[in-house]
């Protein structure tokens, strides 16, 4: 007798920070929907490093890195689970913590998916994306006002966007569900990011994405769909594609060097861990 068919198994999904002024990023690593693991990444050596699994949903378009990789900033969710935690945050919460741990040195109960989450002013001082309860601090650094004004978007995008900005690319064109962006690489190749929002959904993907193109020197677009993040690292392409990390060469205006596979994600599977004392 035969059985259904097992359902289809989704790729992980991936997505990077990279530190400004440091070879480090860190990579949160999700799936199934509600288990997170964040990894840190050494640049130099293409290590990867396990932090923390988390069982609940991470909103890594409103998290950051301080630009030497030390600490991050972490909006994270975990409703009707672990009781005495929802009763400090009220479910919801922005954390700040020593990069990939997620254990909170800050925390800033939210209690709601509006707003929430920051960024860093530099690498002893971070702000807050829109108000929270009253925050228990043990890190030393310090808080100082939002610097993004008036905003276009509170939630995911309202993060998002401005760090791309803050990291080096272009906007080239804005509406409420989908922008561009684009960021020089070597010898004259140009990366192109295509941030959506919204409804339908591709299979498999989520509310917020990004696909990716190409741009010779010559003008030739090689569309990347499948990157599901993708960012520059010297003369190298690095990017996400179903469940694995991938490194690209551009060693010359006319051609792109064969990707180099950093480390395949998806077989992780979630586990406890402590953090380091």
């Amino acid at each position: 007798m035969s059985g259904s068919p097992a359902p289809k198994r989704h790729p992980a999904r991936l997505h990077a920070i990279i530190a400004r002024e440091a070879r480090m990023a860190v990579v949160f690593r999700r799936g199934p929907t509600r288990e997170v693991a964040s990894l840190a990444w050494d640049l130099a050596t293409d290590r990867l490093s396990l932090g923390h699994w988390f069982a609940g949903r991470i909103y890594e378009r409103r998290c950051d890195i301080s630009p030497d990789g030390r600490h991050m900033i972490v909006f994270a969710a975990r409703h009707n689970r672990a009781p005495a935690l929802h009763e400090e945050t009220g479910g919801s919460w922005t954390a700040v913590s020593r990069m990939p741990w997620l254990t909170a040195l800050d925390l800033w109960p939210k209690g709601n998916a509006w707003n929430g989450g920051g960024g860093f002013a530099g690498n002893r001082s971070y702000w807050l994306n829109g108000g929270h309860g009253e925050g228990r601090r043990g890190s030393g650094l310090a808080l100082v006002p939002s610097p993004l004004g008036r905003q276009r978007n509170n939630e995911c995008l309202g993060i998002y966007f401005p760090r791309l900005l803050r990291d080096g690319w272009e906007e080239r064109s804005w509406s409420p569900d989908r922008a561009t962006f684009a960021k020089p690489l070597a010898h004259g190749w140009v990366l192109h990011k295509i941030a959506e929002a919204g409804f339908p959904m591709p299979q498999g993907a989520g509310v917020y994405r990004d696909a990716h193109l190409l741009e010779s020197p010559a003008g030739a677009v090689l569309a990347r769909e499948g990157w599901e993040w993708a960012e520059r690292d010297g003369a190298d392409i690095l990017y996400a594609e179903a469940g694995s990390l991938w490194r690209q060469p551009v060693p010359g205006p006319d051609r792109l060097a064969e990707p180099r596979l950093v480390a395949d994600l998806t077989p992780m599977a979630f586990e406890a861990r402590p953090a380091p004392g």
